[in-house]
């Protein structure tokens, strides 16, 4: 069944496959971006943890990893077009790495953010300099800054 919506045309159904063939990595738009999900399954005595993953930056890095071992790929018509919107797959226990402990445990502060920065106040151009041309700002050398204190 296709639908159309302001995202574009989809189908409502999903198909699988075990191999990756270079489609496009999208998020699935039947979903609400926040039920976007990764899940890592793993016991003592595993040499490889399984992975599924429905969110489309983890799915290109699984996809990209040289040690991942695709069991299950779902698909979706999206524009026309098959897209990846889910991996299912298996990686060696090694690479996975716990890092240092984080002082909060919810799910939307794992990604770790820059810090804000404050907005530089805009400097004003005099009538003379904005009159000059962008090739003549180039061509002209950088005068050395000294420091006052």
């Amino acid at each position: 069944m296709q639908i159309s919506t302001s995202k574009g045309r989809y189908s409502i159904e999903y198909k699988t496959r075990k191999r990756y063939r270079g489609e496009p990595i999208c998020a699935d738009p039947t979903v609400d971006p926040r039920e976007n999900e990764t899940a890592l399954y793993f016991s003592m005595a595993d040499r490889r943890l399984w992975v599924s993953s429905y969110e489309p930056s983890i799915i290109a890095g699984l996809l990209a990893h040289r040690d991942f071992k695709i069991e299950q790929l779902v698909l979706m018509r999206i524009d026309g077009k098959d897209s990846v919107v889910g991996v299912i797959g298996r990686l060696p226990v090694g690479v996975l790495s716990i890092g240092r402990a984080r002082a909060s445990n919810e799910h939307d502060l794992i990604f770790a953010r820059a810090p804000a920065r404050e907005p530089k106040k805009a400097k004003k151009k005099s009538a003379k300099s904005a009159r000059r041309s962008r090739s003549q700002r180039r061509a002209r050398p950088k005068r050395a800054r000294t420091r006052h204190r």
